[in-house]
């Protein structure tokens, strides 16, 4: 049982039991599995990211590893979970995470996922380790085809398959040139895999394509002329199922890539089959056609009542085909064709009975007729006088007309017809009266009207006016034609005031639809509007310009109601989008007024919360007026990061100590796109410090690696009492002796080993007896004897060792060297060769490990290598000493008085060591006011502070400091402001290390700065 089984189940326990109280043991289990549920859910999230990457074999190895993850979350998934997590709230304990079960499930999948590939993925291992690409590639396949979302297989395959496509390019060029139509198809069918990645030339594909259809083109070049061989020469004798085979197999061939060669005819043939089986096809239409209008006919034959037009119709619809009919359906056209006849004579017979019918009837009413019309003719031509003066409105006439008929024959005037013409002509005089007042009122409305320009009443009325003016002046020809000039009028007015009205309805949708193009091109609605309130004032100036639209609308006409129904629904799209910019805006100030204040409150922080507060900004408002300089400034986020790398830390001198070596080398070794700023700085301190340690092993190593030179002794002797001192080398004092003279007295004698020249040439070892026969006692020579080995060495050895017992205690070897070469310049007492030769020693290992603080020194060492030291030194009168000795004092003479480089050297390094103890660190940041002009924030900061800025010049090699305000001052330097961007950090070195007048204080003149180079990390403006 697993820790986590046996936790689960202790809780399961529990659980069973009535009460739990909060004892140390219940706890232990909850915060145990607070924590087992924890890392499960950290490694389900590990899984997650590793399946969302593509990486499911890391994914289903990290879910295996013990204890297995789905394993772990069916056992947190337990009955009681839900319970023990109400227990553990009301208890105040940890509380168990719940693993989210849709991740479990996806992790459940890619787990079957992966044990269903395993077989496969075994062998793709032993390809692998065996070294066999071959296996690999297709093994991959299978991999592709089975788990194609996984683009790790893509990755694997394609390097193989690049590396082995010149094989397969070889093999198909040779294929080619052997025609081997095996391989070829073989290597073809490798090459167009469609799982393939890599992809051969497309060139070489065809010509192995062509050369494959080759062959196949014989073939079907043969099949096709087999077909035309047997096909007849009639294609008419064949059946429809053989002419059907026939252009099938035709399709076939003609379909095929491989035809590429055609036989003699085969075209012609091809479109006699195709035109033989177009005209089979239109018979068998007819046929049909034929059948149907056949069918139709019986059809209506078969109908009651007989259509005698219909019938006739369909059977010249039959006729039309030309095809002959059955006997039984001519017999039955016929039979119908004679009924309808019989019933046709039958109608006839009818309607001549009864028109002789009629035509006595007439003839009897025409009597009655005449002798009514005889009585009543005078009566009738008398009312229709009455009527047509009554149609005509003769007033006077038929006014006069009655009173003489009621005169001459009172009861025809007092008849019911007479009577109503009188009526009707009473009628009519009150109707002309009336008539007259109507034209009356309504002419002098229209005139009213006519007068005040149109606009007394609206179209409609003016309409109805009119209208009931035009019926008021029927019959009255002047009026008629004085209505028809009005009403003239009034459409010329209309005419010119739709055209009016279209003309500004087209300026108002012309300048709607400029304003909803520009809306839609960037550029242009960036130039038109200066912000969201200019452009919302434009969308409600077209709002209100469409509103006002309505009146022209309807004096132009309905025609442009749908386009500005169209305009209408733009606009409105428009308004809402403003709308949502404008809420989106609003969200966005407010997310932005958060950043700026979580900005402002990290400006004098760690510069890692900074920038990361100025990339929460960008994110937030990428379309803000600074977003582009801050974005700039983070551009450079690991260099500035890199500018205060060095906080806290203090140089005393060079070289450093090992903790600071250590910050420096890590310096040094920054990943950023151009490097620390600090970079060269801690590179040259570093040099410094290797050039330290090295320069004191090699100066300790010219006492042990030259022996012949360093451990030379000397005396000096000459014979008794005459001549001039002269010196004996040897290679250590020699031993001393007494022996008696001869005159009795006891003289002091030395032996031992010396230098000599037997012949005037380089001195070798021998001893004291070949070189003074008589002895070299005190009694033949005076002898200044130093039989200490220390006090004995020669002046050139006794300056090294004592130089070399002093170097522990030397801070700075560089500056010692200095000094011991301006030393060995005046030490004239010290052989001219062994003097030169230590001088040549001491240059060449200064060269060596500090040539970036002595630029000269390659100069001076190519003089002092010019001296040949490798001579026999010891002998003074040998020629090759004497050159060497002329050599060196030229040399000597030639070289600068060291003295005045020393003190450069040790003020350059100072320079340096302050250079890297600034303890740069972040103070505030350069941010845009109200009026987009850069002010230091915060505002409060020391007004003599010492201010930096990091230069982010685009296109510049590499990042420089530049100082903002220097110490004391109280305004910005406007060159370097000009060119900080907005959001780029403020930084101030430690109080006491500003640059401000440092150089004066340090002492470096300017012959100093001259031959220095100024210090990467030093502001340019401030050396």
């Amino acid at each position: 049982m697993t820790s986590e089984q046996h936790v689960i189940q202790q809780i399961e326990q529990l659980l069973k039991g009535n009460q739990i109280e909060r004892t140390s043991q219940v706890l232990g289990l909850a915060e145990e599995l607070a924590e087992i549920s924890r890392t499960a859910l950290e490694r389900l999230t590990r899984c997650m990211d590793y399946l969302d990457r593509g990486m499911r074999s890391e994914a289903v190895h990290e879910a295996q590893t013990p204890t297995e993850l789905l394993t772990l979350a069916r056992l947190l998934n337990f009955g009681g979970a839900r319970k023990w997590g109400n227990v553990c709230a009301d208890m105040q304990m940890p509380t168990p995470v719940t693993l989210p079960e849709e991740q479990v499930s996806r992790l459940a999948e890619a787990c079957a996922k992966e044990e269903e590939l395993e077989p496969l993925l075994k062998e793709y291992r032993r390809h692998v380790y065996q070294g066999n690409h071959e296996d690999c590639i297709r093994v991959l396949r299978e991999l592709m085809a089975k788990d194609p979302d996984n683009p790790v297989w893509r990755q694997n395959i394609q390097p193989l398959e690049e590396k082995q496509m010149g094989v397969w390019l070889e093999m198909a060029q040779d294929a080619l040139m052997r025609n081997d139509k095996a391989e070829l198809k073989r290597v073809y069918a490798e090459l167009t895999n469609p799982l393939r990645i890599a992809k051969p030339p497309e060139h070489l594909i065809r010509r192995m394509r062509d050369a494959l259809l080759e062959e196949q083109a014989d073939d079907l070049l043969a099949s096709a002329e087999e077909l035309l061989q047997r096909l007849p020469q009639r294609l008419s004798d064949l059946s429809d199922d053989e002419l059907t085979m026939v252009d099938g197999q035709m399709e076939r061939i003609a379909a095929d890539k491989a035809f590429l060669r055609q036989p003699d005819h085969w075209a012609m043939r091809r479109a006699e089959v195709r035109d033989e089986m177009g005209l089979r096809s239109m018979r068998r239409r007819k046929h049909e056609q034929f059948d149907e209008a056949v069918n139709a006919l019986q059809e209506t034959l078969s109908q009651e009542p007989l259509d005698e037009l219909a019938i006739t119709k369909k059977w010249e619809a039959v006729e039309s085909y030309g095809f002959p009919v059955s006997d039984v359906l001519a017999r039955q056209l016929e039979k119908r064709l004679a009924e309808i006849a019989t019933l046709r004579r039958r109608r006839l017979l009818q309607k001549t009975l009864t028109a002789l019918a009629l035509v006595l009837l007439v003839a009897l009413l025409s009597v009655g007729t005449w002798l009514l019309k005889a009585k009543h003719m005078k009566e009738k031509d008398m009312l229709a006088v009455m009527h047509e003066m009554l149609t005509e409105k003769k007033t006077a006439e038929l006014e006069s007309y009655l009173e003489t008929l009621a005169r001459q024959n009172p009861r025809f005037a007092a008849s019911p017809d007479v009577e109503g013409i009188r009526r009707e002509f009473k009628e009519m005089k009150v109707a002309a009266e009336k008539l007259q007042e109507s034209r009356n009122r309504l002419w002098s409305r229209l005139e009213r009207i006519r007068k005040d320009g149109y606009q007394g009443a609206t179209e409609g009325d003016i309409e109805v006016l009119l209208s009931q003016m035009t019926d008021a002046a029927s019959g009255d020809g002047t009026l008629e034609q004085a209505v028809e000039r009005w009403r003239d009028g009034w459409q010329t007015h209309l005419r010119k005031g739709k055209e009016s009205a279209a003309e500004l309805l087209q300026n108002a949708v012309s300048e709607i639809r400029n304003a909803l193009s520009a809306r839609e091109d960037d550029d242009k609605r960036r130039r038109l509007y200066r912000n969201l309130d200019d452009e919302w004032k434009r969308m409600t100036e077209c709002r209100t310009l469409l509103l006002s639209t309505a009146e022209q609308l309807k004096a132009a006409g309905q025609t442009t109601a749908p386009e500005l129904k169209e305009l209408d629904e733009a606009l409105t799209i428009w308004k809402n989008d403003l709308e949502t910019q404008r809420q989106r805006n609003k969200e966005t100030e407010a997310a932005r007024a958060a950043a700026v204040k979580e900005l402002q409150a990290v400006l004098s922080e760690d510069m890692e919360r900074y920038l990361a507060a100025l990339q929460k900004f960008v994110d937030v408002d990428p379309e803000a007026p600074t977003a582009t300089d801050y974005r700039r400034v983070l551009e450079h986020r690991d260099e500035l990061l890199q500018a205060v790398a060095l906080q806290h830390v203090v140089i005393n001198g060079l070289p450093p100590d090992e903790a600071t070596r250590t910050r420096l080398a890590s310096i040094c070794e920054s990943t950023t796109s151009k490097g620390s700023i600090w970079a060269k700085d801690a590179m040259r301190a570093l040099a410094i410090a290797e050039g330290e340690a090295k320069s004191r092993e090699k100066l300790m190593q010219l006492l042990v690696e030259n022996p012949d030179m360093m451990s030379v002794c000397s005396w000096r002797y000459r014979p008794k009492g005459e001549g001039e001192w002269q010196t004996l080398y040897m290679p250590k004092p020699l031993r001393e002796g007494k022996t008696l003279g001869k005159d009795g007295t006891e003289y002091a004698f030395y032996f031992g080993t010396v230098y000599y020249s037997l012949d005037g040439g380089a001195p070798v070892q021998a001893h004291t007896s070949k070189v003074f026969p008589e002895r070299f006692s005190l009694e033949f020579y005076d002898i200044e004897a130093k039989l200490q080995p220390q006090a004995a060495l020669c002046e050139h050895s006794r300056f090294l060792y004592d130089a070399i017992a002093k170097l522990p205690g030397v801070p700075d070897v560089s500056d010692y060297m200095v000094q011991m070469i301006a030393q060995l310049q005046k030490a004239d007492e010290m052989a001219w060769v062994p003097r030169a030769w230590l001088v040549k020693r001491i240059l060449n290992i200064l060269e060596e490990c500090f040539r970036h603080e002595f630029p000269e020194c390659g100069r001076w060492t190519e003089i002092i290598n010019a001296v040949d030291t490798n001579v026999p030194w010891m002998n003074h009168r040998d020629s090759a000493t004497l050159g060497a000795v002329a050599a060196a004092q030229e040399a000597f003479a030639q070289l600068p008085d060291m003295n005045a480089y020393g003190g450069r050297v040790r003020l350059c390094n100072k320079v340096l060591a302050e250079t890297l103890s600034r303890s740069l660190h972040g103070v505030g940041a350069l941010l845009a006011n109200e009026k987009g002009e850069l002010t230091l924030y915060p505002d409060n900061l020391p007004s003599g502070m010492e201010l930096w800025v990091m230069s982010t010049v685009q296109g510049q090699a590499e990042p420089v400091f530049k100082i903002l305000r220097f110490k004391g001052d109280r305004t910005l330097q406007t060159t370097v402001l000009r060119e900080c961007p907005a959001g780029l950090p403020v930084l101030a070195p430690e109080t006491g290390r500003e640059a401000t007048g440092q150089i004066d204080r340090m002492g470096l003149r300017e012959h100093h700065r001259a031959a220095l180079n100024r210090p990467s990390s030093w502001p340019v403006n401030g050396w």
